[in-house]
């Protein structure tokens, strides 16, 4: 399952950096130095929604797997 599951965020992660990268990128107005910003919000946004899709993903999908460890 841990294959499977990696699998599945790889590609969740993927549609998020290129929706993200996208949109900010088809709104570039102004010449190179407006392309340069955007490249740049377009990395700090995916980092930050990469961090929280993981959170939530591996909540969701792991929520279940959690076992009492016995002494």
């Amino acid at each position: 399952f841990d294959v499977i599951a990696g699998g599945i965020k790889a590609s969740i992660f993927g549609l998020l950096m290129a929706g993200i990268s996208c949109s900010l990128g088809l709104r570039a107005k102004g010449g190179a130095a407006s392309v340069g910003q955007s490249a740049t919000k377009a990395a700090v946004w995916t980092a930050v929604c990469i961090m929280i899709a993981d959170f939530l993903l591996t909540w969701i999908m792991f929520a279940n797997d959690a076992q009492p460890v016995n002494r």
